[in-house]
């Protein structure tokens, strides 16, 4: 179902970090590994950070948010960006699954290099 088809509202320019990574790691990574493309491993591989997902599904429109779900949803919303950015720049500089498996060639066999 549609986001418009739910909420009668048409959205545009939506980054989906996933299909990005997915995209860039094609053909390098496997795309069945679905945790890979998560956010919480993209934060820890790119940022070195642990988001604690306890949180996602903790929010309710009757109740109080916590400093704890305040943080997580700060996070929950930065990461997304810096990901973007860190995206787009990886691009640019030809970090691409073609890229990717041939430092991994290298890396692997130096010696015919």
């Amino acid at each position: 179902m549609s986001f418009y088809f739910l909420f009668g509202m048409r959205i545009w320019n939506l980054f989906d970090c996933s299909l990005v990574e997915r995209t860039i790691s094609a053909g390098f990574h496997s795309l069945k590994d679905y945790a890979y493309f998560g956010m919480e491993e993209m934060a820890a591989r790119y940022f070195k950070v642990q988001i604690d997902k306890q949180y996602q599904e903790s929010f309710t429109l009757d109740a109080v948010l916590s400093d704890d779900q305040i943080a997580y949803a700060a996070l929950d919303t930065r990461f997304p960006l810096a990901l973007a950015s860190g995206s787009n720049a990886r691009i640019l500089q030809g970090h691409t699954a073609k890229s990717l498996l041939q430092k991994e060639r290298r890396r692997e066999h130096p010696q015919e290099h």
